[in-house]
């Protein structure tokens, strides 16, 4: 995944959550329609994360994570979270707080475009599972952490390689 497909990935997932039902239940994995947005709130809240972040891989390992990114591969079902995570993700998960978390998740993703926008080359921030990792590193780590997501909830579908947005 590129990183305009990674951005062209959670650009269209938005639209599509805009008219998902929150009580849609998952197709795979235990996380309900609240949770997963705030999950990825918290997500996007890491690209802006200023204080240390601990790896939960050993360093001698994120050469091949960070060319995982770079693969066609996607992020698997089962997959774990870094525990940290939840510390960045709203608190509340209630369902009637659908309308309002979507809201927020759309303003942290148009904060994460025009901070990246204004950014130098030189920029970059540390994930836990994946380094360093410079911008477009970002952008394909959230278009398939968002791809994975909204799979769940049948936005996209599950696939293990990837191909492009189906239309």
């Amino acid at each position: 995944m590129s990183p305009e497909e990674g951005k062209q990935v959670i650009d269209k997932g938005l639209t599509h959550l805009r008219v998902m039902d929150s009580a849609t239940a998952p197709l795979f994995g235990r996380m309900t329609a609240i949770e997963m947005i705030s999950h990825l709130m918290g997500s996007l809240n890491l690209t802006f994360y200023e204080q240390a972040v601990p790896l939960d891989i050993p360093a001698d390992k994120i050469g091949k994570a960070q060319a995982f990114l770079a693969s066609k591969h996607m992020i698997r079902p089962g997959a774990t979270q870094p525990g940290f995570y939840k510390d960045l993700s709203p608190k509340s998960v209630s369902i009637e707080d659908w309308e309002k978390r979507l809201d927020e998740l759309e303003a942290l993703y148009q904060k994460m475009v025009s901070e990246l926008a204004s950014t130098g080359e030189d920029w970059k921030k540390d994930h836990p599972k994946f380094g360093r990792l410079n911008k477009d590193q970002w952008w394909q780590f959230q278009g398939k952490h968002f791809y994975h997501h909204l799979s769940q909830f049948g936005i996209y579908p599950r696939t293990e390689i990837w191909e492009g947005i189906p239309e």
